[in-house]
């Protein structure tokens, strides 16, 4: 007796492409990517968040830590930030 086999479709999803880090270009020195890197967060941080509502400060070399006014705090990666 012969078993019959169905061929299965299978479909791949390739992951997307993770950045480790955030993109900055146009530095001169190192204060002018610290300064361009800091817009950058402060743009993001404003888009995401009522003004005033939140600080944010480095939390190591990949991400900060956003802490709101009644002291809830989140880490964001810095890949995650354009």
């Amino acid at each position: 007796m012969k078993q019959s086999r169905k061929a299965h479709n299978v479909t791949v999803v390739a992951p997307k492409k993770v950045r480790s880090q955030m993109k900055i270009s146009g530095a001169k020195t190192i204060a002018e990517y610290k300064e361009i890197r800091a817009k950058k967060i402060q743009k993001w941080i404003d888009s995401h968040f009522v003004e005033g509502s939140v600080k944010w400060e480095f939390d190591g070399a990949n991400a900060i830590k956003v802490t709101d006014k009644t002291g809830d705090s989140m880490l964001v990666q810095l890949s995650e930030i354009d």
